[in-house]
């Protein structure tokens, strides 16, 4: 009896291990079911962010885009509105001034506009309407855009033109050449020229630099100012080439050029444009240290630059001008003219050549050259498209998504 009674337990022994093995597998088959379902609904989740963030991303570049391709006929009803209100038509700002003054952001669009049973509807159409009769027959009303976009816009015409460097001849190359070296010789520039990139070499000084990149674009095989071959920076490079001699195709392949490391580079990049042909600068849309570079480059050859440095009346020049500049609060015209006045009235025109202002800066902007860099976003994720757009010809001539 004993025997049979042991048994029995050994056995109910063995079926409850049994169970309890089997409910901790089940339990851990449940729990890693689980587990792959929230993330496969994350990674769902995601890349639903995805899209809808490069889409309103999307969204904003071609807004964009749309306003600066119509902006001759905005520029042109802005203008039979300025006539209407008895304004001269010549005080009309420049049509690169008026678009950056309009702002692109999904958040203000979608307070404007909602999507009702696909259509665009303005708020104010839905705060006016009448309330349905019954909640049945109510249509869903959604935002216009899911997250968040914005669109900046940068003038290509407010930066330096390196493509300009393959002329030979005429002012604009040479004011060019000098506007180049100032922006190189500031402080914060010295360390570039002291140490050696990744290729164990640099250029000596600002002028040097400068050179290399005009002998990249210009048609003979001499260095700027001397007779050695320009071709002598880059034989000896593990990955050997020539210089181009031919202008720029993109404004990254400057980086190919001699003295040019990835972080003067990355600095450079905001400063230069391979787009425009022109030796002016748009002081309307340019930074204040752009439009400083243009003055240097101006400077009578009798003043010392410490002079002005320390006169008040630059600082005067520059508060004057960035007021100027913001939008919406000035309409002023901001050409060469406006330029030399502002001098005039800071008591320190006298420093400058004021026909060289004339021809450094635009006198009436023309402006068809823009960077637009869209930006979108939804929930955690962020896209960005980076383009140049040619506002006359409606056509993008870079594109990059990030």
């Amino acid at each position: 009896m004993a025997e049979i009674k042991t048994k029995k337990q050994h056995e109910k022994g063995v079926a409850l291990i049994m169970v309890l093995t089997t409910l901790t597998l089940v339990s851990l088959v449940v729990s890693e079911f689980a587990f792959e379902s929230r993330v496969e609904y994350q990674v769902a989740i995601n890349a639903q962010d995805e899209l809808q963030a490069y889409n309103n991303a999307l969204s904003a570049m071609r807004l964009r885009s749309l306003l600066l391709k119509q902006a001759s006929k905005m520029e042109s009803t802005i203008k039979m509105l300025f006539t209407a209100m008895g304004l001269p038509a010549s005080s009309l700002p420049p049509t690169s001034q008026i678009m950056q003054m309009v702002p692109i952001d999904c958040g203000m669009l979608s307070g404007l506009f909602k999507l009702k049973d696909s259509r665009l509807i303005p708020q104010t159409a839905l705060e006016n309407a009448a309330a349905p009769a019954a909640s049945g027959d109510e249509e869903a009303v959604n935002a216009v855009f899911m997250g968040d976009c914005s669109a900046e816009l940068i003038s290509e015409h407010s930066k330096i033109s390196v493509n300009i460097l393959r002329n030979n001849s005429g002012i604009a190359p040479q004011q060019t050449i000098q506007r180049l070296i100032l922006s190189l010789s500031t402080k914060d520039m010295e360390k570039f020229f002291e140490k050696d990139d990744a290729n164990g070499q640099h250029a000596e000084k600002p002028d040097e630099l400068v050179s290399a990149i005009k002998d990249w674009v210009d048609d003979d095989s001499e260095e700027t100012g001397g007779s050695a071959d320009e071709d002598r920076h880059y034989q000896y490079l593990d990955d050997s080439y020539k210089a181009k001699n031919a202008p720029f195709d993109s404004l990254e392949e400057i980086q190919l050029v001699y003295g040019i490391n990835d972080e003067l580079w990355n600095i450079l990049r905001d400063k230069l444009t391979i787009y425009t042909q022109e030796g002016t600068i748009d002081a309307a849309t340019a930074s204040l240290e752009q439009i400083l570079f243009a003055l240097g480059a101006c400077l009578n050859p009798q003043v010392d630059p410490l002079q002005l440095q320390n006169n008040p009346g630059l600082a005067l020049f520059l508060e004057q001008m960035q007021l100027a500049r913001i939008p919406g609060l000035s309409f002023a015209v901001i050409n060469s003219s406006f330029v030399t006045s502002l001098l005039t009235d800071a008591k320190i025109v006298e420093y400058f050549d004021t026909a060289c202002i004339k021809s450094s800066f635009a006198e009436k902007s023309g402006n068809t050259w823009f960077r637009i860099i869209a930006t979108g976003s939804s929930g955690n994720v962020t896209r960005r498209i980076n383009a140049v757009f040619q506002a006359g010809e409606g056509k993008y001539y870079y594109w990059r998504e990030e």
